[in-house]
């Protein structure tokens, strides 16, 4: 029975996708699978997952055009048969050695918990990140750091471009009665260079951070904890938006 599936979404990243492999590699065993989905068919990538798949049953691949990483993750998860499921990036690097992550697999947090939450490396400092409602107002959860039960994770939103993680997660938060067990070792090593890091993108973030929490909102009318959390969000948001030069670090947003 597979217990993890490890799903990498990459376009273009020929290299990032070689390093990522090679990290992960040795962690592929009976109970560990790795699903690729390559938006970008019949290039370098594609050979090269090619070439990995024909030596490994653990490794499944989706080559085809796609519309954005949302709709490419959401192929990931359709085909995932893990109890788990953790979305490992292009590029990103997994820290942990085989027979670190087989104890993780058979740990009784890892059968009862709905969700492992890891340290993580970025940028060269180790973060760990405790979530929370508070929590969630303002940030979403780095997802390379977390392994999600699948009984309790949903498609993303492709309608929200830069925030349908951001949605995904605080929808399991909402509606669940989660079970989070945190794990101080680092699970990855990786870089914030994506678009969600760009100065030039963060109003757009809040804005569809906004969007999903209305959403929740809508669909959860007796539940009051999106409605709080969409009016602290204006308070706070709102400064920005009117003046997208305005630089204030209170809070990571």
């Amino acid at each position: 029975m597979i217990k993890l599936s490890i799903i990498t979404v990459t376009y273009k990243d020929l290299l990032g996708l070689e390093d990522t492999f090679k990290s992960i590699k040795t962690c592929l065993t009976e109970e560990v699978e790795w699903i690729v989905v390559n938006g970008n068919p019949n290039d370098k990538s594609d050979k090269f997952l090619m070439q990995i798949s024909e030596n490994s049953k653990k490794v499944s691949i989706i080559s085809e055009l796609d519309n954005g990483i949302y709709d490419a993750m959401n192929k990931g998860l359709k085909l995932a048969k893990g109890e788990m499921i953790w979305f490992l990036n292009s590029g990103d690097i997994c820290l942990l050695q085989r027979e670190e992550l087989e104890n993780i697999i058979y740990s009784k947090y890892f059968n009862e918990a709905d969700i492992l939450k890891f340290s993580a490396e970025i940028n060269n400092k180790i973060h760990m990140e405790k979530i929370s409602f508070f929590f969630l107002i303002f940030n979403t959860p780095n997802h390379q750091s977390l392994m999600v039960r699948k009984s309790i994770h949903d498609n993303f939103d492709t309608n929200l471009a830069l925030a349908a993680d951001y949605h995904n997660f605080y929808k399991i938060f909402l509606n669940s009665k989660l079970l989070i067990r945190y794990i101080e070792k680092p699970l990855i090593k990786y870089e914030l260079t994506g678009k969600t890091a760009l100065k030039e993108n963060k109003n757009i973030i809040r804005i569809e951070r906004m969007r999903a929490v209305l959403k929740l909102a809508c669909i959860n009318k007796i539940n009051l904890i999106p409605w709080i959390t969409l009016f602290i969000q204006l308070l706070f948001y709102t400064p920005y938006l009117l003046f997208p030069g305005l630089n204030i670090k209170r809070f990571r947003n």
